[in-house]
């Protein structure tokens, strides 16, 4: 009878139910096992980064701050963070454990994962660390945030 009205439940086994589908919306209810509303779609939206990203771009050209402006990029690189693990789960390995050579290409295909990451998701990062490294709110983030002091590096 309060804000949420839904009930957690989970299936029986752990086997990797509709829980684990979370990047596959085509089914009409991919997420059978997360939450129960008791209403016709039974499962939450994956998170939508991109509409975040730009309200977070609006809120960088209106500012003025310099310090805040180093906050929205924050926000900004966090979001992307987490479209590259949307990417990451949607591309996953595909290489079998009893191959003899699954070390190397395991770590062939993370080097792969690593350069896509540094080249496609980090945009907000190094608008960081060019422009705002020297802002207080960045140091900050360095003393909070263990990425992003490694980052800065």
């Amino acid at each position: 009878m309060g804000y949420y009205r839904q009930l957690f439940v989970m299936d029986v086994d752990n086997t990797n139910g509709g829980k684990y589908n979370f990047w596959n919306t085509d089914s009409e209810t991919p997420y059978q096992y997360y939450y129960k509303n008791f209403t016709n779609t039974t499962f939450i939206e994956p998170d939508n980064f991109d509409l975040a990203i730009n309200y977070y771009k609006k809120a960088l050209n209106t500012s003025t701050d310099k310090e805040q402006k180093a906050r929205i990029l924050f926000q900004m690189a966090s979001a992307e963070q987490g479209k590259y693990y949307q990417y990451e789960t949607k591309n996953p390995s595909n290489v079998d454990y009893s191959d003899p050579k699954w070390s190397e290409k395991t770590d062939a295909f993370q080097k792969q994962l690593d350069q896509i990451k540094n080249q496609k998701y980090r945009t907000y990062f190094a608008m960081l660390k060019t422009q705002y490294a020297d802002t207080e709110t960045a140091k900050n983030l360095m003393g909070s945030c263990s990425y992003f002091g490694y980052f800065m590096k």
